[in-house]
C-alpha cells in the first residue's frame, strides 16, 4: 500500500468533511481498501488516538470484520455482533457512545454492555478509553468506526460528534462505491445488450441475403 500523508484541519467543519470526501471518491472504484485505511488514519490523527478500526458487517457470519485498522494488531479482527463487545454492541444498538474506562463500570452506558478483553490479551495491549459510532448506509448500520486510547485526555462526549462525522464519511464513501459498482454493472448490461442486438440483426439479415 502506498504511503499517503493525510492532512487534518485544526477545526473540522462540514466543508472539511466534504473536501476530504471529494479527494477520495475519485479513487474509490479501484482502491476501496486504501481509502478506508486513509480514513482510519484520519480517525487516529484527528482524534489523537493510539488505535482506530473501521469494521464492516459480514452478513453471512453476523460478525464485524475489520476493513481497516491503525495500530499494532496481529491479524484481521472478527467480532460477533452481540452485547459482549463494544463494537458489537454499537452495531447491534446503532448507538454512538464514549467509554471513559473500558475495564470499569459500563452500566451507565447500558446494563447489557460488556468489554471483551480477548484482543488486548492477544496483542498485549491495554485499552483505556474508547469511542464507537455506527457506519450507516440508507439508515441501516453496515459497520462501526472505533477509536481507542486518546493520547491526551480521555475521550469525552465532546469528541463524539467528531467521530460521528468521520463515520458518516465512511458511509458516504461506501455508498459512492456501490453506485459506481451499479453503474459498471449497468454499463456491462448495456454492452451485452448491444452485442446481442448486433448478433440478432446479423442473423435476421442472413436469410434475406441467402435468398437473394
Amino acid at each position: 500500500m502506498s504511503e499517503h500523508v493525510v492532512s487534518c484541519p485544526d477545526h473540522w467543519s462540514s466543508g472539511s468533511i466534504f473536501d476530504l470526501y471529494d479527494s477520495m471518491i475519485s479513487e474509490v472504484q479501484i482502491k476501496i481498501p486504501e481509502v478506508l485505511h486513509r480514513l482510519a488514519e484520519v480517525l487516529c490523527q484527528y482524534l489523537n488516538a493510539e488505535r482506530a478500526t473501521i469494521f464492516l458487517i459480514d452478513n453471512a457470519t453476523h460478525e464485524l470484520q475489520s476493513a481497516a485498522f491503525i495500530g499494532n494488531v496481529s491479524r484481521e479482527i472478527r467480532i460477533p455482533i452481540t452485547n459482549n463487545s463494544l463494537a458489537g454492541f454499537c452495531a447491534l444498538s446503532g448507538r454512538a457512545f464514549v467509554v471513559p474506562d473500558a475495564y470499569g463500570d459500563l452500566s451507565p452506558i447500558d446494563l447489557r454492555l460488556q468489554f471483551d478483553k480477548t484482543w488486548d490479551e492477544i496483542n498485549r495491549f491495554r485499552t483505556r478509553d474508547v469511542m464507537c459510532a455506527p457506519v450507516c448506509f440508507k439508515k441501516q448500520v453496515i459497520g462501526v468506526a472505533e477509536v481507542m486510547n486518546s493520547r491526551e485526555h480521555p475521550f469525552s462526549e465532546e469528541n463524539l460528534p467528531q467521530l460521528q462525522s468521520i463515520a458518516r464519511l465512511v458511509g458516504y464513501v461506501l455508498y459512492h462505491a456501490r453506485l459506481l459498482d451499479d453503474l459498471a454493472t449497468l454499463k456491462r448490461l448495456e454492452q451485452e445488450k448491444a452485442t446481442f442486438m448486433r448478433i440478432m440483426v446479423h442473423e435476421l439479415k442472413a436469410p434475406v441475403t441467402a435468398a437473394k
